[in-house]
Formats: structure tokens, sequence, C-alpha cells
């Protein structure tokens, strides 16, 4: 049952940054926390450019901290 709410946990966090209005992405940040809420974007592999450089900016995350950051440089 906590591996289901985990997922769901990091698909709602990943489309929020990819697709979410500003309001939304802080929203998401204030219920988990800046720590958190960066460790699922982080670990997540699919994150797209938009969602990576919202999280760089916002939770002071190194590009290179992010697990799709080496399969966007060479896009």
């Amino acid at each position: 049952m906590v591996n289901k709410f985990t997922n769901r946990r990091k698909s709602i966090v990943s489309r929020i940054f990819e697709r979410g209005k500003l309001d939304d992405v802080l929203f998401i940040i204030v219920l988990y926390g800046k720590e958190e809420t960066g460790k699922i974007l982080q670990s997540n592999k699919y994150l797209n450019r938009q969602g990576i450089f919202l999280a760089h900016t916002l939770l002071g995350i190194s590009l290179e901290g992010f697990k799709t950051y080496v399969t966007l440089k060479h896009n």
C-alpha cells in the first residue's frame, strides 16, 4: 500500500513540475518540502527540460544532480 502511494506521489510531483502552473508548483514544494520534492525530481528518469530547469531554479539543485540531465545534454 505504501509503495502505491509513493509511486503516485512521484508521478504527481513530476507532472506538476512539467506541466503545472507556478502556483501549483509552489504548493507542491510547501506540501512535501524542498528536500523531499528535490529527491523525487532528481530520481525521476523521465523529467522533461522544463521540469529540470524549474526545479534547478526553485530548489537550487545542480543540473548534474538530475538523472535525466545526462540524456538531456545529448538532445
